[in-house]
């Protein structure tokens, strides 16, 4: 018989939204996270709201650097939704809240890789609240580079040094890896991780995590939040010969305005 030192249950939802070969993947993430023993485990159910069938579909959990890759399934028809359970070890868990992360790796009928994502934080004995927050997550739209800003805000009068990161799934790469913070009683300061498109197909949305870590004296606290990633197609050629024509243009106007001008000047009144 297995013996629980402590359970928690987290229902978490993830959703990415993807133009695929013929028309639409909308893939979910529901799952319910458990520590039994010295074990993470986590029940994924995935399913696709779109109107094409995902291909080669994988659930993958992450933990403290530890991977669990689930049973993969052939196909994922419109509607259908498929269930696994993924297990960690998670020995040595001290009390407090620890953050972990679910992908699902899938390809469209092209054979073009993609991957959804989610994280969330599972709780091991009973912790204090957190005294840290972040605030709403700016992620700008997507063409070849761009960014994911928030703002670390410290909830209280103590001194707080706090560990950020973000999670983002492998079509788009960041570039920093930020090191630990500090924060002042009460203080606020901006995080900011750029970004780059390597394989994020234009017309998908894509949502991207950042995530603060710290200790509290014996507990360890993790905050977790969400945002979202818009594809957009890199500007044309043909749009930027446009933009350099208007340009071209504007500034022969201002130079035979300028003629003139002069011209006017030189005349006798």
């Amino acid at each position: 018989m297995m013996m629980t030192r402590w359970s928690a249950t987290v229902l978490l939802l993830g959703l990415l939204v993807v133009r695929a070969h013929a028309g639409t993947i909308s893939i979910s993430i529901t799952s319910t996270a458990e520590l039994q023993g010295d074990k993470l485990q986590v029940k994924v159910t995935v399913k696709n709201s779109g109107d094409e069938a995902a291909q080669s579909v994988t659930p993958v959990l992450h933990f403290r650097g530890q991977e669990a890759r689930g049973q993969a399934r052939p196909q994922l028809e419109p509607g259908a939704s498929m269930e696994q359970t993924l297990v960690l070890p998670a020995d040595k868990l001290g009390t407090g809240r620890w953050p972990f992360s679910l992908a699902v790796d899938y390809t469209d009928a092209a054979s073009w890789p993609f991957q959804a994502m989610h994280a969330a934080t599972v709780t091991n004995g009973s912790p204090p609240p957190a005294k840290v927050g972040i605030e709403k997550i700016a992620a700008t739209t997507l063409a070849g580079a761009g960014s994911i800003d928030a703002t670390a805000a410290n909830l209280s009068a103590t001194e707080r040094k706090v560990t950020p990161s973000v999670i983002v799934p492998e079509g788009i790469e960041a570039k920093a890896t930020l090191g630990e913070i500090t924060l002042a009683a009460w203080e606020k300061k901006p995080i900011s991780v750029p970004l780059v498109n390597r394989t994020a197909k234009e017309g998908s949305r894509y949502p991207v995590f950042v995530v603060l870590e710290y200790d509290d004296g014996d507990a360890h606290q993790s905050l977790v939040s969400s945002g979202v990633v818009e594809i957009e197609p890199p500007p044309s050629y043909d749009r930027q010969k446009q933009v350099l024509y208007v340009g071209a243009g504007v500034l022969a106007a201002l130079w035979i305005a300028t003629m003139l001008w002069r011209v006017v000047r030189r005349q006798p009144a």
